[in-house]
């Protein structure tokens, strides 16, 4: 009779945690709840290797443009003032045209007239685009960091899609990093200047956020493993 009790009283207890550790089962698992364990390692191991892979080439191209960030912010200066002084000039030699139009030699009238004939705008918009040397190498330098800093926020924004159910803040703040990427690398709201602080700090906080990211993932597929062992021991019971 006591054997019989103790083997109804321990049924009892493991429906008992059959049925609280299906309760308490979170609900924000995903689609690889489904999945067997070695293709979450396997998904885990590559994230794991795109994102050392990544951060392994962006992190020396932050040190190598951090060191330029002096260069880049003095030549800017003079560069800046060399156009403005050639805008200037132009600027004079249209109001010299206009002004020399009236003079009653036809010849020079004649003259004046063909140079006010002149686009100015165009010529001006040219001399300032084709006269940017440090602009153009600050560009060249860069361009490539903020393009793998968007590349960044794709593999992010790819990643929380595809591992959680429920996304929403991790998604929008994927994506606002992503639009603060373009927006520096654009230069909407900065022009004509060095925003390379701008740049990587905003590439310290992708960095960041990349981390986090990545171990929230990483501690969500041990945990949909740990789950689903625990479920396969509870049935077997």
């Amino acid at each position: 009779m006591s054997s019989y009790t103790d083997a109804a009283n321990e049924n009892l207890h493991h429906k008992t945690e059959k049925k609280l550790f299906n309760k308490a089962r979170p609900q924000s698992l995903d689609y690889l709840l489904n999945q067997d364990k070695w293709i979450l390692l396997t998904i885990s191991v590559t994230l794991i290797l795109i994102y050392y892979s990544i951060f392994s080439i962006c992190i020396p191209m932050m040190k190598d443009i951090h060191s330029k960030h002096n260069y880049f912010n003095e030549n800017f200066k003079q560069e800046n003032e060399k156009l403005k002084i050639l805008e200037q000039k132009v600027y004079k030699l249209k109001q010299i045209a206009k002004d020399n139009l009236n003079i009653y030699n036809p010849v020079c009238q004649q003259c004046w007239s063909l140079i006010c004939d002149l686009d100015f705008d165009y010529i001006t918009l040219h001399l300032l685009e084709n006269n940017k040397p440090i602009k153009k190498y600050y560009n060249d330098t860069l361009s490539p960091l903020q393009r793998i800093f968007m590349i960044i926020c794709v593999v992010n924004t790819i990643s929380i899609i595809w591992i959680f159910k429920k996304p929403f803040r991790l998604f929008v703040l994927s994506n606002i990093f992503l639009i603060i990427s373009l927006s520096i690398h654009g230069e909407f709201f900065i022009s004509n200047t060095s925003n390379i602080y701008y740049a990587l700090i905003n590439g310290i906080l992708l960095f960041l956020f990349s981390m986090f990211l990545l171990l929230k993932i990483l501690m969500t597929l041990l945990f949909i493993v740990h789950y689903r062992m625990i479920q396969n021991i509870l049935n077997n019971e």
